[in-house]
């Protein structure tokens, strides 16, 4: 370039990239695959830099029997990467920004020129960027292979062999540079492989099972897990030249190292939980837990934790005194211990280091003091909780207080020097790792949730559960003495108004299922308005639950938002497990559906996850939909009123309707129902009177 170099732009530049990617899948009802393979191949922003990766990604789903399922998810990555040292003092970028712009790139002759001011010079950038050499290549491959095994209804054994297998090469080579007065006289070469092992091998039987308002679930694992590493590295000084790249055939004192390293882990956990009538429900877990990480002694460790709550929202008495306004109500207590091996493998025992005695002779000593009582760290932490949802949920309460313990805290022990913990890096013994001192800590969490108003007025409904919940407040302010008496009491209070049901209206419906359509959740909504079903229950569903052969839908199970969790329980009440009927479009979009995600085990994944559905995002969905095509606003329970009253307007008998809907009685549909009902005695008398009529013609 000759004077006037701008070092920055000779060094940086624009980076493109280009990449290629294909993929196939197919297969038959029972047998499903899926293959991609994908390349790419970018330049980096520094000139000699770039990077190269290749993956091949290969799925494949075997329903062999209806018992019997088979999967394999395996990945393979290759990348390669040429990468410069780049920053700090002596990284390119700081020479591109201190070389002098009146210094040329290269000299007359074609060569690279040296960089000199005032009796100090530096490298050229350009030549230090080209000429030094270090490549990374890295290869991952990762997977599993895992069957299904149902031999009886709701019992399930799942067993699956994870990998996760990676070795990786590094080579750098400086080469040696004659730039002018600045020179590098020794080349340098170095290569280090790294190589790691992941196996994971875990079994789960799991039974669900349920009796009259009884529901229960049991659960028997087991998982075991070995990692293994290695590494392997070497590098000399003064190669015969800067063709051959051979740490071996360097002619200084080569540096040799090498490292490996094993952990493994094994445990047998068991879990069982118990709901009663959606009333009281309790879960028990144990673990037992074996790490390499402590002595033979002290690997084995037991765990146990207990959970139970008592939902009094759904107790009767509280339900004729609160119902209105109590949505939720639930009092939880909680005990468990954890276990804590995190401390890396061999800090039990002792590892060997060499070092140099002289020029000639090498030696071995212990780099560290070892502990063989060193033992599992436990937690132990007991949880007292009470949530409350007020109308609707539309006003939340969480209250917890925890007490958490910890015992036999895992560090490095502090010992006096005379035991040779301190002096130099070639002598120093680190100290052992070991379990020292408890820590305790006692809390409380308070969380609430207020939605948002909608206007700036409050409904009587809000009021009066306000008014509740502070009258209830400065009474207990009233018995403790802190105030002579409640400013609540006597307060007149707005009259409630009694909601109005809405449905969505028939001309409407073609409109919203087209909406729907174009979200991606027809079948969703269609087999709501042709099932009645609720939120959670519809979310909940998953492929299990559908007999395509009989047309039939087995509602066993819903989802509800607990602690800010999803967490999937039994239907609201015993009359609420049923199967429906189903027509057939209803089967036929479900089929289509399921080809659209065919390894997920829930009938409307959440299309950002991949998880369950989020009801309250669900919902959301029903609110734009309905925003989208003009319809007035109606709640997506309302949904479930809109089939219950086209059903009845359409001839299904009260029974059939009731059993449709997990009502306990045919006359708990009628009083709900009451304006179609009503339509309905009116057209039979109509009838009845057009047939006396025509007879006394």
């Amino acid at each position: 370039m000759g004077r006037g170099t701008n070092w920055q732009d000779a060094v940086f530049r624009t980076a493109f990239q280009h990449q290629h990617q294909v993929a196939a899948q197919g297969g038959t009802e029972k047998v499903k695959y899926y293959v991609s393979g994908g390349m790419m191949d970018q330049d980096g922003t520094i000139i000699g830099s770039n990077f190269k990766r290749l993956n091949v990604r290969a799925n494949l789903d075997a329903q062999l029997k209806k018992w019997f399922k088979i999967g394999m998810n395996t990945t393979y990555t290759r990348t390669k990467e040429r990468l410069l040292h780049a920053d700090g003092t002596e990284g390119v970028i700081t020479y591109a920004l201190t070389t002098p712009p009146d210094i040329a790139i290269y000299d007359v002759d074609g060569n690279y020129t040296s960089v000199v001011r005032d009796g100090w010079s530096s490298p050229n950038p350009i030549a230090q960027a080209l000429s030094k050499d270090i490549t990374m290549k890295r290869n991952k491959l990762t997977g599993n292979i895992f069957a299904d095994i149902t031999p009886i209804k709701n019992l399930t054994w799942h067993t699956e062999l994870g990998y996760d297998l990676s070795w990786s090469d590094a080579e750098v080579f400086t080469p040696t540079m004659h730039l002018g007065n600045w020179n590098q006289d020794t080349n340098f070469a170095s290569w280090q492989k790294n190589t790691s092992k992941y196996w994971q091998f875990k079994n789960y039987i799991t039974y669900n099972g349920s009796i009259k308002k009884h529901s229960f679930t049991a659960m028997l694992g087991q998982e075991a897990w070995r990692s293994d590493w290695d590494y392997t590295y070497q590098a000399n000084a003064n190669l015969p030249n800067n063709t051959i790249h051979l740490p071996s055939l360097g002619s200084s004192t080569p540096s040799i190292k090498s490292g490996f390293g094993v952990t493994t882990m094994s445990s047998f956990f068991t879990r069982e939980t118990y709901n009663y009538d959606d009333r009281y429900l309790a879960t028990y877990t144990f673990r037992r837990d074996g790490s390499s990480n402590f002595g033979p002694e002290n690997r084995w460790a037991s765990f146990h934790s207990f959970a139970a709550s008592w939902r009094f929202s759904n107790e009767k008495f509280i339900k004729s005194i609160a119902g209105k306004w109590l949505s939720n109500g639930k009092i939880r207590i909680g005990w468990g211990q954890t276990g804590n091996a995190n401390i890396g493998a061999y800090k039990w025992g002792t590892t060997v280091t060499k070092f140099l005695v002289g020029q000639t002779s090498v030696a071995y000593r212990p780099t560290n003091i070892p502990n063989t009582s060193i033992k599992w760290e436990t937690q132990e932490q007991t949880n007292i909780g009470l949530d409350l949802g007020l109308f609707n949920d539309k006003i939340g309460f969480t209250l917890d207080w925890y007490n958490k313990v910890s015992n036999d805290m895992l560090m490095p022990l502090q010992l006096p020097s005379y035991m040779g913990t301190q002096g130099n890096g070639s002598s120093r013994l680190n100290a052992p790792w070991g379990n020292y001192n408890n820590l305790q800590k006692t809390g409380r969490v308070q969380r609430k949730n207020f939605p948002p108003l909608k206007d700036a007025s409050l409904s009587p409904r809000v009021v009066r559960g306000v008014h509740t919940l502070l009258h209830n407040c400065l009474e207990q302010a009233v018995a403790e003495r802190l105030i002579l008496a409640n400013p609540a009491q006597g307060c007149k209070l707005p009259q409630l108004e009694k909601r109005e049901m809405k449905i969505l209206p028939q001309e409407k419906i073609g409109m919203y299922l087209a909406e729907a359509e174009k979200r991606g959740l027809l079948a969703a909504f269609y087999l709501e308005l042709t099932t009645g079903l609720r939120r959670g229950e519809l979310l909940a569903l998953q492929w299990t639950d559908l007999d395509v052969e009989n047309r039939t839908l087995s509602v066993t199970k819903q989802v509800n938002r607990i602690n800010g969790k999803l967490v999937v329980s039994p239907p609201k009440t015993r009359n609420s497990i049923r199967t429906l009927a189903l027509p057939q479009q209803a089967v036929d979009l479900l089929a289509a559906e399921h080809q659209k995600h065919p390894r997920n085990p829930y009938l409307f994944p959440s299309p950002k996850t991949g998880t369950m559905y989020d009801p309250d995002a669900f919902r959301r969905t029903h609110d734009k939909i309905l925003k989208a095509i003009g319809a007035e606003h109606i709640r997506f329970h309302d949904l479930r009123h809109t089939f219950a009253t086209l059903s009845l307007k359409s001839g299904v008998d009260v029974k059939t309707l009731s059993g449709a809907l997990g009502h306990y009685s045919a006359g708990f549909t009628l009083n709900t129902y009451t304006h179609a009902t009503a339509q309905m005695k009116q057209d039979a008398a109509d009838t009845i009177g057009g047939i006396i009529s025509q007879q006394m013609r």
